[in-house]
């Protein structure tokens, strides 16, 4: 997904987060997979988001 002006990992992670998965772990797992040493992020950056079976 490309980041929009105002995403944030943790608002991005609210929206396509398992229902009952702790939104800091799919923000660590979003990082992991994006080889992200932080959580800055930039509008029109690209990010792979995890995905998580219920």
């Amino acid at each position: 997904m490309a980041v929009s002006q105002g995403d944030t990992l943790w608002s991005i992670s609210l929206e396509h987060k398992p229902e009952t998965m702790d939104t800091r772990v799919y923000i660590e797992a979003i990082k992991k997979v994006n080889q992200l040493h932080s959580t800055s992020i930039q509008v029109g950056q690209v990010l792979i988001l995890p995905q998580f079976t219920e």
